[in-house]
């Protein structure tokens, strides 16, 4: 689990320049510190939604878990655009998609190994490397989308 998350806090580590950024120049009070904060802030609810997706999931049926979860985490980072603030990054950039993907990737896998037993190794490295490419198609668009000029950083 700790890959998948990896994947969403990597897209967070190209993006979060460029909306730090524009936060500091509007006038919110960014420091160094603030991106350590963010996703130390992160971690603890996506932990627990990784311990409670098998419950919730067995609750709720896994089909409406990961369809749930596949809408609401693309959606979210859009949401920002209505209202940027720092809050509202946090919480529609970070908090939300790494919630929803805790909580649908845990019913992927039983999924996965439920329908494939004999193959565990063969399905679980499958997923990882699915996932991964998903991350990295997720990070190509959201960075075309916030720099499509492919402009350089500028530190003052």
């Amino acid at each position: 689990m700790v890959k998948f998350a990896t994947g969403i806090i990597g897209v967070w580590g190209t993006i979060n320049l460029y909306y730090l950024s524009y936060l500091k120049n509007t006038g919110t009070d960014v420091t160094s510190k603030t991106n350590s904060f963010l996703l130390l802030c992160v971690i603890i609810p996506t932990s627990i939604f990784i311990l409670i997706a098998t419950k919730f999931s067995s609750y709720m049926g896994y089909k409406a878990v990961i369809r749930w979860c596949a809408v609401i985490f693309s959606l979210s980072p859009l949401i920002i655009n209505i209202k940027l603030n720092l809050f509202t990054l946090a919480f529609f950039f970070l908090l939300v998609p790494m919630s929803c993907f805790a909580l649908s990737s845990i019913p992927i896998l039983n999924c996965l190994w439920s329908q494939f037993p004999k193959d565990l190794n063969k399905v679980s490295g499958s997923a990882v490397l699915f996932f991964s490419l998903g991350m990295i198609t997720w990070n190509i668009i959201f960075f075309q989308i916030v720099n499509p000029e492919n402009k350089p950083a500028v530190i003052d």
